[in-house]
C-alpha cells in the first residue's frame, strides 16, 4: 500500500514477499522501541554546536 501511495495516483502493486519482510521489520522496530521506552532505556544527551 505504501508503495503505491508513493508512486503517485492510480498505482498498482502486486504483492511479493518481500513487501511482508519489509513491514514485520518495521512492525518489530517500532515494538522494540516501545518497550524501551517503557522500560526508560532511553537517556538524552546535549551536545553543544559551536560555530567554527
Amino acid at each position: 500500500m505504501y508503495q503505491a501511495k508513493r508512486s503517485g495516483k492510480n498505482p498498482r502493486r502486486h504483492y511479493a514477499p518481500e513487501m511482508q519482510d519489509s513491514a514485520r521489520a518495521r512492525l518489530l522496530v517500532g515494538n522494540q522501541l516501545r518497550v524501551a521506552l517503557g522500560r526508560e532505556e532511553f537517556q538524552l544527551h546535549y551536545q553543544p554546536q559551536v560555530d567554527p
